[in-house]
C-alpha cells in the first residue's frame, strides 16, 4: 500500500489571498485578481507594476477609483472572460482589437 502524505495548501492560500483586491469603484465594491486586472489593462499595470510592491497592498481595504460602476462592472466582466454579454439581444460581442488602457475600445 501506498503512503499518501496531505498537501499543505497554505502556501496556494496565500497566494491566492496576495493576488485578490477589493476595489471602491464609485461606491460599489469588486473583489478581483490582480493578474486579472493587469493582464487586461495598462492602467491597473501601472497601479501595480513592480515599483508598487504587492505587499504593501491592503488586500481587505479597498482601493477608490473615481467612476461609475456600472461601465466598469462590464469591463470587469469583459477582462474576466473576454467577452460582454449584450443584453437584450444575449450575443457575445468581442470588443474588435481589445480594451486599451483607459477602458474603451480600441
Amino acid at each position: 500500500m501506498m503512503n499518501i502524505e496531505p498537501v499543505d495548501d497554505s502556501e496556494k492560500r496565500r497566494k491566492r489571498k496576495r493576488d485578490r483586491i477589493v476595489l471602491d469603484v464609485g461606491g460599489a465594491t469588486f473583489t478581483t485578481a490582480i493578474s486579472t486586472l493587469v493582464s487586461n489593462s495598462i492602467y491597473f499595470n501601472s497601479l501595480f507594476s513592480e515599483l508598487w510592491s504587492h505587499e504593501e497592498i491592503d488586500h481587505d481595504e479597498p482601493i477608490f477609483i473615481d467612476q461609475d460602476p456600472e461601465p466598469f462592472a462590464i469591463l470587469l466582466s469583459f477582462m474576466r472572460v473576454g467577452y460582454v454579454e449584450g443584453k437584450k439581444t444575449h450575443k457575445r460581442c468581442p470588443f474588435p482589437g481589445g480594451v486599451s488602457g483607459n477602458g474603451k475600445a480600441d
